[in-house]
């Protein structure tokens, strides 16, 4: 009887020990599960917060003076409406027919030049697009504004 005691009883130790494991290596999964949801939601968040930052910016204009010279070239500054830098975006001029030509790539910070030259007296308007890219998704922010020729 005692040998058959003894015999039950280092049976059940290492199963009630593998049982214990058990139940912690479950519990340690559904934590990192859940872990792994949370962080994926915090990652869409960030990146939905991105998104809207971008979409929902201003572009502010920048000349050296009031007035420049008809077809002559002068450097107009633009710049978003916040400091930090933000995801890599090209820069395309919108031509008369409504085409875009790339004129500057691969930007990531809040400001860019553009060279132009006013082709007449009075207001020549400027007309360009900011495209940024986040995965398969591409967010366009539009820079309309002009600058006043002079002779």
């Amino acid at each position: 009887m005692k040998k058959l005691t003894h015999t039950l009883i280092l049976i059940l130790i290492p199963l009630v020990f593998l049982s214990c494991k058990k139940d912690e290596t479950k519990e340690l999964k559904n934590r990192i599960t859940i872990l792994e949801k949370n962080l994926s939601e915090l990652k869409d968040s960030i990146s939905k917060s991105k998104k809207d930052k971008i979409s929902h910016s201003n572009i502010i204009v920048q000349t050296s003076k009031e007035s420049f010279k008809v077809n002559e070239k002068t450097k107009v500054k633009f710049v978003f409406n916040y400091l930090e830098n933000i995801p890599e975006y090209n820069v395309y001029q919108i031509l008369d027919d409504d085409s875009r030509k790339l004129i500057i790539e691969n930007l990531s910070v809040n400001e860019f030049e553009y060279e132009y030259s006013p082709t007449k007296e009075g207001w020549n308007p400027i007309k360009l697009m900011t495209v940024f890219k986040f995965g398969n998704e591409k967010i366009e922010v539009p820079v309309f504004s002009s600058i006043k020729g002079e002779k």
